[in-house]
């Protein structure tokens, strides 16, 4: 499914090879070899694969909110996060961490680090307004941007670029879109 989505991404921009010619990066971040200048990232939770393309670095982190030990946050928060999250009312708990892991990890994934930089060691600070910053002190953030997309209530999306988050679009593809992309470049055939 990730690589059906991802086709289905890049043939809106003219990328018609198959099959791609994928290369990983030093933490493993894939990018295209005949493509430096597109950038992609995909993830996915429950019931939602989800990619993300860019002219610029991005990253995207979808999680399905699920009931956990909220006291891993003080383990991989940093402490002014844990802080915050830990004075919600408990039934706003869940839902706040689960937003900030996925602007945390949409982060680490457009910075091509993955979890091999630590959660901690950067802070996501959430205004009143619904802005999201990034406090890191490498200076990385900076170049960074922050949009949460809303998917359904179960689950929380965020998407993080260099450039700017918007415009952008996003566009749904049900089961019956992905078998006809596998169909249509020749991954599914009758037995």
């Amino acid at each position: 499914m990730s690589e059906l989505l991802l086709r289905h991404s890049l043939d809106g921009l003219g990328v018609g090879e198959y099959p791609l010619d994928l290369r990983t990066a030093r933490f493993g971040k894939p990018s295209l070899a005949n493509y430096p200048g597109i950038h992609f990232n995909i993830s996915h939770a429950g019931r939602w694969v989800v990619c993300a393309v860019s002219s610029e670095e991005v990253g995207v982190d979808v999680e399905q909110i699920r009931s956990i030990d909220l006291a891993i946050a003080r383990r991989f928060f940093a402490p002014s996060e844990y802080t915050t999250l830990m004075s919600l009312e408990a039934g706003d708990r869940l839902d706040f961490f689960f937003r900030l892991w996925t602007i945390k990890e949409s982060y680490l994934k457009a910075l091509g680090t993955g979890l091999h930089k630590e959660l901690s060691s950067f802070c996501v600070e959430i205004c009143p307004s619904g802005d999201v910053s990034l406090k890191d002190p490498h200076g990385y953030a900076k170049n960074f941007k922050i949009a949460e997309l809303f998917l359904d209530n179960r689950h929380k999306l965020a998407l993080c670029t260099s450039d700017s988050p918007s415009p952008y679009s996003l566009t749904k593809l049900e089961f019956d879109d992905f078998v006809r992309l596998s169909e249509g470049i020749g991954m599914l055939r009758p037995m």
